[in-house]
């Protein structure tokens, strides 16, 4: 197969009106293609599937990673509007119909927040999905950015949602003298490391320079520490995986999400998730890759993730149908 991959970048309009930006490995109309429509992190964008999309596309897949809403190139929401992970979930079906992308299942693949999103939307939207990669999350699919989201008061989600909506609409963008500092900005994440290579694939989507020639990112500062007003239940979220009719693929890094700099309660309540969701989910493979693999793991180490999602997608599919072809 040939190592040439034919790379796209390109933007649809959504039914709502809303712009999506997103990227493309693979496109080829002469060919039957499985497809695979990937989600990217909190904060990220299509940038940080740079390295793994080429390596899908090589194999015969037809890749496409989107910016979410606020980040990278897609469109930012009004000043009325607050991003939620319910609205991305909604949002997921009609991205799918504007690259003519429902006239048969697809796969996900989601990282980090991004698989959340991902397993919410294969539970809700069963027809549109045939398998699900979920790399490097949580799977609390709407219960909240942080652990203790789900513990909180119904009414004081929403005094908290207002109060950081308000905090970051008072922020302006950080500005750099140059893109080299913007880079090891996003490098220096004390949270989530990852390698200079995934930092500059993430941040050429989402930087821009000022007339001035300093640099600045372009995502919605209002995507920063997002409070929801609303989570599910730990108990609402196990009936959500219940629901998951695919197979599904969990792929975890041996320092990822779940490492050392996360506080000890933190790590015990994953640990317990994760265990519940493997009751809850009907068809779940757990993948932990070798040590030393951190959070961007399908990034920094594409080639051992795309190791692993091959032969899950090769047992787990049925043959494709040979008349259906890429419209896009």
């Amino acid at each position: 197969m040939s190592d040439t991959v034919k790379e796209i970048d390109f933007a649809v309009t959504l039914r709502t009106g809303f712009r999506v930006a997103m990227k493309r490995w693979g496109f080829d109309t002469s060919k039957d293609r499985r497809r695979l429509f990937c989600y990217p992190g909190w904060l990220d964008n299509a940038g940080s599937f740079d390295n793994l999309g080429p390596l899908l596309a090589r194999e015969g897949y037809d890749v496409i990673a989107v910016d979410p809403p606020g980040c990278g190139l897609t469109q930012h929401l009004p000043t009325y509007c607050t991003y939620n992970d319910f609205e991305e979930v909604a949002m997921i079906p009609d991205i799918l119909e504007a690259i003519n992308w429902t006239d048969r299942p697809c796969t996900i693949v989601g990282h980090s927040r991004g698989g959340g999103i991902a397993l919410a939307a294969v539970s809700s939207f069963p027809d549109l999905f045939e398998a699900a990669v979920i790399l490097e999350s949580k799977m609390l699919s709407l219960s909240g950015v942080w652990y203790h989201d789900v513990l909180t008061p119904p009414g004081e989600k929403l005094k908290q949602a207002r109060e950081q909506d308000i905090r970051n609409m008072q922020k302006s963008p950080r500005v750099f003298d140059s893109f080299e500092a913007l880079v090891m900005h996003n490098y220096n994440n004390p949270i989530f490391p990852k390698s200079m290579e995934t930092s500059k694939n993430i941040s050429r989507r989402h930087a821009k320079q000022l007339p001035d020639g300093k640099w600045t990112f372009t995502h919605d500062v209002r995507t920063y520490g997002q409070r929801q007003k609303a989570h599910l239940s730990l108990e609402q979220n196990e009936d959500m995986m219940r629901a998951v009719k695919c197979p599904v693929l969990l792929v975890l890094a041996s320092s990822g999400f779940n490492n050392s700099r996360w506080p000890a309660k933190s790590r015990e309540v994953v640990e317990k998730n994760i265990m519940r969701r493997r009751e809850a989910i009907k068809d779940l493979k757990i993948v932990t890759l070798k040590e030393g693999t951190l959070h961007h793991v399908h990034s920094d180490d594409a080639p051992q993730v795309a190791d692993v999602i091959f032969p899950f997608l090769s047992s787990a599919l049925p043959p494709l149908p040979p008349s259906n072809r890429s419209k896009l």
